[in-house]
C-alpha cells in the first residue's frame, strides 16, 4: 500500500492535469443530445392553397348541389377535404391526396421555404363528377394509385394512374359482383403461399375491395390490376358475430400477403379478421383487454417483418371516450400485448380518428386528434375543447411510446367532433377519418387530414371548415433503418391566419440543449487545464 501511495505522489502534476482537461474538452460530446435515437421527432404542416381558381365536376343548380350521391361542382384545391386518403409513390415521392370529388398531387415540400408545398389538381374527369365515399390506395410496390368513388346504386366508379394523375385508365368494373353498399376500402397485396385464389394476370399484386353491405362485410379481389373483380366473398355477418358492419382500412402484410380487417368494435372488445389465402376465408382474433370508444374507425398496420399493430379510441376516460390504446402482435393476431394508452403524458383525455403506420417491425407511429379539456367531446351544444394532432412513436415494438403535439400552434377543431354518421349536426365537418402512409424514401410518416379551423388564434365552435392539410415528419429517427438520412430541417414560421394567401406551418420543436452557456464554458476550462499542464511540464524540465 505504501508503494502505491508513493507512486501516486511521484506522478508529475502535468500528467494529473491532462485527464480532467481532456474530459472537459470532450464535454460537448458527452452532454449533447444523442441524436435520432432519442430526440423527439418533429412535424411540419403543409396547408393546401387558399383561393385557387380550380373547378372540378359539373355546374349544378344550388338547390341540388352539395348533396350526397348526386353530381356536384367543387371549387379550389382541397377546399372540401373531409375524410381524405393519401398515398405516396415510392418512385417519385409525390403524395396523392383524395377527398370528396378531387384528386390532388402534392410535392415540392419546403422547396420555397419551410412549410411550402405545391398542390396540383389531378382529378380524373369521370371520378370527379360525384362523390359519396371516396377512397384512394397507392401500391407501394409499383407506384400505381387507385381512385374509387362509391355509387348510390351500389358498386363504384374506379380508375387508376401509373403517372401520379397525369393519365388514367378507367376500370370497366369498379367492384366485385355481389358487393354493394357502403364504406369501401382498398389495398394491394402479394399472393400467399398455397392460396386457392387464381394467380394474378398482367399485374404483380392483388387488389382488394371491401365494403359494408348492411348485413355483412364482404371483399372482392381483382387479379388483373384493378380492371375487373371476382365475385365478393363475405368476411363476417352481423348475425353470426358481435362485430360492427363498419370497419377501418384493410391492410396487408408485406412479408407474406396476409390480410387484416378491423371492425369498429366487436361487442365490448376490439378484434381483427385475418385471411391467410387472399380473402377466400377469414378467422377472427380478439384483442384481450381492449375497449370500444366513440372516436371513429380503428386502424391497423403491418411492419416489414409481419409485426401487427392495432389502435383504437378507448373508454378509459368515460363510458364511451378515452385516449388512444395500442396493442401489438408478433403472431399475426393469435396473441397480443396488453393494450397501452398513449398520449396520457400530454394530458389527452379524448381522441378521434386513430391511425397507425409501421415501418420496420419494431417501429411504428400512431396519429390522432386529441383533446385535453373535460366534458363530452361529442356534445355539439356544450363542448368547447380544442383538438390538435398528436403523434406517438415507438422504436421498441410498443414497449414504450414517445408523444409529441404535431400541431402545437394550430388547432384542428374547436368544440365537438361527431363520429355518428348521418345523425350528426354541423360538427361532422371532418367526416369519418384521416389517413397516414410512410414515405419509403425517408421512412417518415405523412398524414392527410381535414383542418376545421385554418387559424392560429380565434378559432371557435362556429368554424366548421374541412380544408386539406398534410403533416409530415421532418426530423428524428426514421421508421425504416434502410431509409436515406434526412438533413436537419430549417425552422418554419408560424402558420398565417386564414385570410393570408399562403399559410405556413408552425415551427418544429428544437432538439437542442437549453442555452445555459455551460456547453461552451466547460471546453474553455479544459483548454486552460491543458495549458496549465504544459506550463507545469516545461517548468519541470527546466529544473
Amino acid at each position: 500500500m505504501q508503494d502505491i501511495i508513493h507512486t501516486w505522489r511521484t506522478v508529475p502534476r502535468s500528467r494529473l492535469l491532462v485527464l480532467p482537461a481532456l474530459l472537459l474538452l470532450a464535454s460537448p460530446l458527452l452532454t449533447a443530445p444523442s441524436g435520432a435515437a432519442t430526440a423527439a421527432p418533429t412535424y411540419r404542416e403543409y396547408p393546401s392553397p387558399i383561393g385557387a381558381d380550380v373547378t372540378v365536376g359539373l355546374p349544378i343548380p344550388p338547390e341540388l348541389g352539395s348533396q350526397p350521391f348526386v353530381p356536384d361542382e367543387q371549387h379550389g384545391l382541397a377546399d372540401r377535404a373531409g375524410e381524405p386518403t393519401v398515398g405516396i409513390n415510392p418512385k417519385t415521392g409525390n403524395v396523392m391526396f383524395f377527398a370528396k370529388q378531387q384528386t390532388l398531387r402534392v410535392n415540392g415540400f419546403d422547396s420555397k421555404g419551410p412549410g411550402s408545398s405545391v398542390w396540383a389538381d389531378a382529378t380524373d374527369q369521370i371520378e370527379g363528377l360525384q362523390t359519396s365515399d371516396p377512397i384512394l390506395h397507392t401500391d407501394l410496390d409499383t407506384g400505381r394509385t387507385f381512385i374509387n368513388q362509391l355509387l348510390v346504386t351500389g358498386c363504384s366508379l374506379q380508375a387508376f394512374t401509373d403517372d401520379d394523375g397525369k393519365t388514367y385508365t378507367r376500370s370497366p368494373q369498379g367492384c366485385g359482383p355481389g358487393i354493394a353498399f357502403d364504406h369501401q376500402t382498398l389495398v394491394t397485396g402479394k399472393r400467399t403461399e398455397g392460396s386457392a385464389m387464381p394467380p394474378t394476370v398482367g399485374y404483380p399484386n392483388y387488389l382488394y375491395y371491401c365494403t359494408n353491405d348492411v348485413a355483412q362485410a364482404a371483399c372482392a379481389t381483382s387479379i388483373d390490376g384493378g380492371l375487373t373483380f371476382l365475385p365478393a366473398i363475405p368476411v363476417y355477418t352481423l348475425a353470426d358475430s358481435d362485430c360492427s358492419g363498419i370497419f377501418g382500412h384493410i391492410k396487408t402484410s408485406p412479408t407474406d400477403g396476409t390480410l387484416y380487417l378491423m371492425p369498429d368494435g366487436c361487442g365490448k372488445v376490439q378484434g381483427v379478421w385475418r385471411s391467410d389465402d387472399n380473402a377466400v376465408t377469414w378467422t377472427f382474433h380478439p384483442i384481450p383487454g381492449s375497449t370500444v370508444g366513440a372516436g371513429g374507425h380503428p386502424s391497423i398496420s403491418v411492419g416489414r417483418d409481419g409485426t401487427l399493430y392495432a389502435t383504437w379510441s378507448s373508454t378509459l376516460s368515460s363510458t364511451s371516450e378515452g385516449p388512444l390504446q395500442v396493442a401489438v402482435s408478433t403472431s399475426r393476431g393469435d396473441t397480443w400485448t396488453k393494450p397501452v394508452a398513449v398520449g396520457v403524458d400530454k394530458g389527452v383525455l379524448y381522441t378521434s380518428f386513430p391511425l397507425i403506420a409501421a415501418g420496420d417491425g419494431d417501429r411504428a407511429v400512431a396519429a390522432y386528434l386529441g383533446a385535453t379539456e373535460e366534458g363530452n367531446p361529442r356534445n355539439e351544444a356544450q363542448y368547447t375543447g380544442v383538438w390538435r394532432l398528436y403523434v406517438s412513436t415507438t422504436y421498441d415494438r410498443g414497449r414504450t411510446w414517445q408523444t409529441v403535439v404535431a400541431t402545437p400552434k394550430s388547432p384542428i377543431q374547436v368544440g365537438s367532433i361527431c363520429t355518428g354518421g348521418l345523425s350528426c349536426g354541423t360538427d361532422r365537418n371532418l367526416l369519418d377519418f384521416n389517413d397516414m402512409d410512410v414515405d419509403l424514401r425517408t421512412g417518415y410518416p405523412v398524414i392527410g387530414l381535414a383542418d376545421g379551423c385554418l387559424k392560429v388564434t380565434g378559432c371557435t365552435k362556429v368554424d366548421r371548415l374541412d380544408k386539406g392539410l398534410i403533416v409530415r415528419q421532418v426530423s428524428g429517427q426514421s421508421l425504416l433503418r434502410s431509409a436515406a438520412p434526412v438533413a436537419a430541417p430549417v425552422p418554419a414560421a408560424p402558420r398565417q391566419p386564414a385570410t393570408a394567401p399562403t399559410p405556413t406551418p408552425s415551427a418544429p420543436a428544437s432538439g437542442n440543449l437549453p442555452a445555459t452557456g455551460l456547453g461552451t464554458a466547460l471546453p474553455v476550462v479544459g483548454l486552460l487545464l491543458l495549458l496549465g499542464a504544459a506550463w507545469a511540464a516545461r517548468r519541470r524540465v527546466t529544473r
